[in-house]
């Protein structure tokens, strides 16, 4: 029995903020500590700080890609799509971050890109993902039509 259609989309959900959180504190984080405070003189919080923003700006993504997606698949958006909705949401993050934090308004675009970024690179890793499935799937159609064959 499969699960309810709003587990299984919590469950993406959560995952995908999970994978943006780990890809923010890393890419981002090393970005800060290794090249723009390579002497370590402000205080290190930047990988986690962007892990948290990274997890937020996944969750929210997948919320509005589940209100613009429908039921479309992955393969059936086109970077374009992605990039647009990653956008959104990087403006959104980023103008509540402003009311809520007072956060600048350069964040609003830093945001904008990153999501962007995130959001396509989701899209082509997924689709990656994708074509590995069906590579499996046809070699495993291939064997069973070959054994039935021989049998």
């Amino acid at each position: 029995m499969s699960a309810p259609i709003w587990v299984r989309r919590l469950r993406g959900a959560v995952g995908m903020g999970l994978l943006w959180g780990a890809a923010w504190a890393i890419i981002g984080g090393g970005i800060m500590e290794g090249i723009i405070d390579a002497q370590g003189r402000v205080v290190d919080m930047w990988p986690q700080l962007l892990g948290v923003v990274g997890f937020l700006g996944g969750i929210v993504f997948a919320a509005m890609l589940w209100i613009a997606g429908g039921r479309r698949s992955f393969s059936e958006f086109s970077f374009r799509e992605f990039a647009g909705l990653g956008a959104l949401a990087g403006a959104l993050q980023g103008v509540l971050a402003m009311l809520l934090v007072g956060a600048p308004l350069l964040f609003v675009g830093v945001t904008m890109i990153a999501t962007m970024l995130a959001a396509t690179g989701s899209l082509a890793v997924a689709r990656m993902g994708g074509s590995r499935t069906t590579l499996a799937s046809s070699r495993d159609a291939r064997r069973q039509s070959l054994s039935r064959r021989a049998g």
